[in-house]
Parts: structure tokens; C-alpha cells; sequence
């Protein structure tokens, strides 16, 4: 198993190389010490991003709202933190990106499923192609950024 160092820069370099790959500038944070882990100046406007990784577990992903370290450490993001999560999923090789309004609003983070539930339901399901574009996900929220 991977240390959680190691999964956060997987996570950083995947997010880095799609960025660059949708023509993104990115201005990196030096050191370790902020919320933010990078931040993407589209439209003259800057959204800062907080990278994740994360496995996918009987079809479902979870992104968490809390950030946990040594000794202790306990955190919950808020939407003041960062405007943007970006996900590696390490399983799909692949980037997806979920505002912070999604995930922050619940305690314990956001639940991603990769296919419909059985019992169809719709209601608080989200499904991973909402946030694979990240062009049509700025574009539908740099208004409330």
C-alpha cells in the first residue's frame, strides 16, 4: 500500500498533467502549509483546488470534508477554504472535479457512484460523468465563484 504522501502526489501530478492538458495556467502552492494545493486562473478569475485521492469501493467513491494528520490533526473544509476538489482515481487512471459546495454542505464529504442504484433512485445521487468536464463544470459555476 501506498504511504498517504505518495497517493497525495499521484494525485497532484494526474491533476497537473490534465490541467496543462486543457490549457490551464496553475500556480502551485510552495510548501505544505494552506488548504489550497493549486489554484487555476481561468476567465481573470482564480479557483483554488484541493487535491485528493481517492479508491473506488463496490462502484462508489467517497470524498471526504475532513482533512486528517499526525497527531490528531482534524480539519473540515469549508467552501471559504477552496472552491474546487479535484479527485485521482487511481482504478480509472483519471481526474474528476467536484466544486466544494457538493462536498463541504455534508459532515462527512460526497459519495460518487459510477453506475445508477439498483432501486433508482435519483434523489442526492451523483454520478461520476457530472464531473469529468471541467470546462463545462467552471463554466456552469464561475458565477458563483
Amino acid at each position: 500500500m501506498k504511504h498517504s504522501k505518495q497517493k497525495g502526489n499521484l494525485g497532484f501530478s494526474a491533476t497537473l498533467k490534465e490541467l496543462h492538458k486543457l490549457g490551464y495556467n496553475v500556480f502551485i502552492e510552495l510548501g505544505d502549509n494552506s488548504k489550497t494545493d493549486l489554484i487555476v486562473e481561468t476567465d481573470g478569475k482564480l479557483i483554488k483546488f484541493q487535491v485528493k485521492y481517492a479508491t473506488e469501493n463496490n462502484g462508489i467513491i467517497v470524498i471526504p470534508s475532513k482533512k486528517c494528520g499526525p497527531n490528531g490533526y482534524r480539519y473540515n473544509y469549508t467552501e471559504n477554504d477552496i472552491d474546487m476538489f479535484s479527485v485521482y482515481l487511481p482504478n480509472h487512471d483519471k481526474v474528476i472535479f467536484v466544486p466544494s459546495s457538493l462536498v463541504c454542505k455534508n459532515k462527512t464529504g460526497l459519495t460518487i457512484r459510477y453506475s445508477k442504484p439498483k432501486i433508482n433512485q435519483t434523489r442526492n445521487v451523483h454520478l461520476i460523468e457530472e464531473f469529468e468536464n471541467l470546462n463545462v463544470i467552471l463554466k456552469n459555476r464561475l458565477d458563483i465563484l
